[in-house]
């Protein structure tokens, strides 16, 4: 018989980000798509440059969205949509 060792069970507690704003999400999803459906290498360089606004925007890149206080990823959201509406 082979020795046998205790089962060990491990939770890992994971905290979803805040969903942030749909309009942001949605431009996103808009610029992810563009990036694969692009014409050109300027269409598409521009895609790649809406998709990291929308995703500094959302915390996915820059600053980690769980080191900061809500005001401060409301106001990261707002500056994203700004951006993105230009």
């Amino acid at each position: 018989m082979g020795c046998t060792y205790p089962e060990r069970r491990t939770t890992t507690l994971r905290v979803a980000p805040p969903r942030g704003p749909p309009q942001l999400q949605h431009h996103l999803g808009a610029a992810r798509s563009a990036v694969r459906t692009s014409p050109d290498d300027a269409a598409r360089r521009a895609a790649r440059d809406r998709v990291g606004v929308a995703e500094h925007g959302l915390g996915e890149r820059g600053d980690p969205w769980w080191e900061q206080d809500s005001t401060t990823r409301e106001q990261r959201w707002t500056d994203a949509l700004e951006a993105l509406r230009d």
